[in-house]
């Protein structure tokens, strides 16, 4: 688990090193700046953010193990069409080759997890 979660953060780290060079400021600068933190902090919350992200993931991928989870075509396109909305896109294919067909079915995956999680929660 620890692999993957500094994969994620040294990704997202990135992210956020190429934005601060957008506006031609430090990360310390960037980060005071924006998110009104030290750097120090502020890599502390974002490698808290990874655990977070990194069990909710293992959790969700026992999920669609052990109810063998799988999208059909339908749930796929609904799915599909959800994304395309949230992500302003009107066409599949640029879509799909922008995020990557299996980033895509993954997170699709995901949701149908929490969707099931959703639908077969028993309040006591």
């Amino acid at each position: 688990m620890d692999e993957l979660v500094q994969e994620y953060y040294d990704t997202m780290y990135e992210t956020y090193v190429s934005a601060a060079k957008l506006y031609e400021l430090s990360m310390g600068e960037y980060v005071k700046q924006f998110y009104s933190m030290e750097l120090e902090e502020f890599q502390k919350e974002l490698k808290g953010t990874m655990v977070d992200l990194v069990k909710e993931q293992l959790v969700l991928e026992a999920i669609i193990k052990e109810e063998k989870l799988k999208l059909s075509s339908e749930r796929y396109d609904t799915y599909l069409a959800q994304y395309m909305e949230d992500y302003g896109y009107t066409d599949k294919s640029a879509f799909i080759e922008y995020y990557g067909a299996d980033a895509v079915e993954e997170s699709m995956l995901y949701d149908y997890a929490i969707d099931f999680i959703v639908d077969n929660a028993v309040a006591e």
